[in-house]
């Protein structure tokens, strides 16, 4: 169906062009290139990828090879790809919809002022795009298998022999293990660009021939001819439709990015992947209302002619149509329906996960909480309504440009809160130094960024595996037990994480098990514990009773300690039980319902108080060494002249 995209447009001039690039970086010289060359059928994708695989030295190592195949084996990921992928292409056709009475406004507006204006949107563009995916998909199959056989697609080879080389490792077993997560990612996009390139391409042909003035069966062959035989701009333009519906689009910002990358391999440890995260950020800004700025940008810098016909429309629809949809959420969210990130606090963070609750889930008729993490890009709008419905019950903006502000910082957010990400966000909380307040601290916070990335060293394939057969979330500490937390066998021997009142945190119920764990939705029932919902019925009406951790330090002697892991969980699990426990009984009992909200807070606060002092209390005997050395080094300093 799409045989003008088959073609090799560059020519066999490019594809020497290109090999020669490749050789560069080899030993080879001119004359034993054009050996090469000579014995080469360049008119052949198959023998143009196979000499540039010759030629070429890897474009990553073989740790680098190893490093994307550890953050990109989980087959989450590529169903959550698959996924933004096609909800991506199903509802862009319905934006082309919405620009049709912008435009439709634009030209009687033109006109009014007798200025002559031709139409650049039209309603039978939005069936022609779906027309044309289906059209499209016999090619995005077979670019999709090739990708899977032999790392690269005829297409590709067409217009970027370069891709050919691309590979680290090599070999039968290579192409059955390490390469196979990079082949799975570029096959899928292989497969909706080219859906939706063909997508593009109707809808030109049928705006074209709308543009003539033809209808009926004029119309109709018009339309066919223009499909047959496109012209070059209409396959350009197809060509750029469809890198924009994968976020695969290029740009200065990518090329400056990438050329720095390049210069310092380490940093790719940072920052693996630039081009589709950086596209999707822009894609939901441009679906937000600061994509009006972008808009004035180029119109103060006269540059809204130079995007070419239909540009203006499609952005303002852009802009409507993910307002609205933001709009309508951050009013879901006002209800308590719509969460963002998770809180950062610790014990906030700690009681928003007991009671059922999920960072970037909505909460479904049913009562759970379902995880709209997979639906990138339209996820970051999400985020954004969430956020932006957080910060107005704080009071915490001022202004519609500070709102504004939040919403792109959060947007930002929500895309690097993605497993093929994590380690910017990482790098940069490490970086910002939250709560660095002493030397201790600053060891605390690299250990915890040592933890996170010797977590990265087990791969995504295996990390999956060991979730899906251990139900007990982890509480590795340093980087030999966050390994072990990611090996099916060896998550066992690290210690369970625990929450405010002790016991161990489980994964909810329905992301348990295989078939859990590949459940995008992540569904969250919310907490039937009855004190968890006292709780949080006191928080919400503004009384701090949601319990804080114990501190890791204690005192003993009088002298200030610090307790090891073993004291602070054992004074954690104690007293967090006991408190629990006391508080069940309490809000059980007659009386309770009669009392006043305020006096319902302070007793639970007197509670937790309580019960803390209680078992520090019972564990001063075993804590009595501690404070012995501490008084002698009091004594000592006292001592000294």
């Amino acid at each position: 169906a799409l045989r003008q995209f088959r073609q090799p447009v560059t020519g066999e001039t490019h594809a020497v062009q290109t090999l020669a690039r490749l050789t560069r970086n080899t030993k080879l010289t001119p004359e034993e290139l054009a050996v090469q060359l000579r014995n080469t059928d360049l008119s052949d994708p198959a023998k143009v990828a196979s000499l540039a695989r010759n030629l070429q030295e890897p474009m990553s190592s073989k740790w680098q090879a190893i490093w994307y195949f550890n953050l990109l084996s989980s087959p989450v990921t590529h169903i959550k790809n698959t996924v933004s992928n096609a909800l991506t292409a199903a509802l862009g056709p319905l934006e082309t919809a919405a620009a049709v009475p912008i435009d439709i406004a634009r030209v009687a507006g033109t006109r009014a002022l007798r200025k002559p204006a031709q139409r650049q949107r039209y309603m039978g563009e939005v069936p022609a795009q779906y027309v044309g995916m289906a059209a499209g998909m016999q090619d995005g199959v077979r670019g999709a298998y090739q990708i899977m056989r032999r790392s690269v697609s005829d297409l590709e080879v067409a217009t970027k022999p370069e891709l050919a080389g691309r590979e680290a490792f090599r070999g039968r077993v290579a192409d059955l293990t390490v390469n196979v997560p990079g082949r799975s990612l570029r096959a899928s996009d292989v497969f909706f660009r080219t859906i939706n390139k063909t997508a593009g391409l109707y809808a030109d042909a049928y705006r074209m021939a709308k543009q003539e003035g033809l209808k009926g069966p004029a119309l109709v062959d018009r339309v066919a001819a223009l499909r047959s035989a496109p012209t070059p701009e209409m396959v350009a333009r197809a060509e750029k439709f469809g890198a924009y519906r994968v976020f695969q689009q290029d740009g200065t910002f990518i090329q400056t990015m990438g050329s720095a990358r390049n210069k310092w391999p380490a940093t790719r440890l940072i920052v693996p992947f630039i081009q589709t995260p950086y596209n999707i950020a822009k894609y939901a800004l441009e679906r937000s209302p600061l994509g009006v700025l972008g808009i004035a940008k180029d119109a103060a810098q006269g540059k809204l002619g130079a995007k070419g016909a239909g540009d203006l429309e499609d952005r303002l629809a852009r802009v409507g149509v993910g307002s609205a949809t933001m709009y309508a959420l951050a009013q879901y969210a006002d209800q308590g329906n719509l969460t963002g990130a998770a809180p950062r606090e610790a014990g906030e963070r700690d009681a928003f996960f007991r009671q059922g609750k999920q960072p970037y889930s909505v909460k479904g008729p049913d009562g759970n909480w379902y995880s709209y993490q997979a639906i990138q890009p339209f996820s970051s709008i999400f985020a954004g309504a969430a956020a932006a419905s957080d910060a107005l019950k704080r009071g915490d903006q001022a202004d519609a440009m500070t709102t504004a502000a939040l919403v792109a910082l959060t947007v930002g957010r929500s895309t690097l809160d993605q497993p093929w990400t994590q380690g910017i966000s990482e790098f940069l909380e490490f970086m910002g130094g939250a709560n660095v307040n002493s030397p201790d601290d600053i060891l605390s916070t690299a250990g915890k960024y040592a933890e996170q990335q010797s977590n990265a060293v087990v791969p995504a394939l295996v990390r999956w595996i060991t979730r899906s057969t251990d139900d007990i979330v982890r509480d590795p500490e340093g980087p030999g037990e966050a390994i072990k937390a990611g090996v099916p066998g060896l998550s066992a021997s690290v210690p369970a994480k625990l929450d405010v009142f002790g016991h161990d945190v489980k994964r909810p119920e329905g992301q348990r098990g295989f078939g859990g764990s590949l459940n995008i939705a992540r569904p969250s029932a919310p907490s039937s514990s009855k004190v968890e919902s006292e709780l949080a019925r006191l928080q919400l009406r503004g009384y701090e009773v949601q319990p804080g951790f114990v501190a890791k330090t204690g005192t003993s002697l009088g002298q200030p300690i610090k307790l090891d892991r073993a004291e602070h969980r054992r004074l954690l699990e104690q007293s967090g039980t006991l408190a629990y426990a006391l508080i069940a009984l309490t809000i059980e009992a007659p009386g309770w319902a009669a009392q006043r909200d305020l006096q319902k807070a302070v007793t639970i606060k007197r509670i937790v108080d309580r019960t803390r002092e209680f078992v520090r209390t019972q564990m001063q005997p075993e804590l009595l060494p501690k404070g012995l050395a501490e008084l002698q080094k009091t004594l000592t300093k006292r001592a000294a002249p």
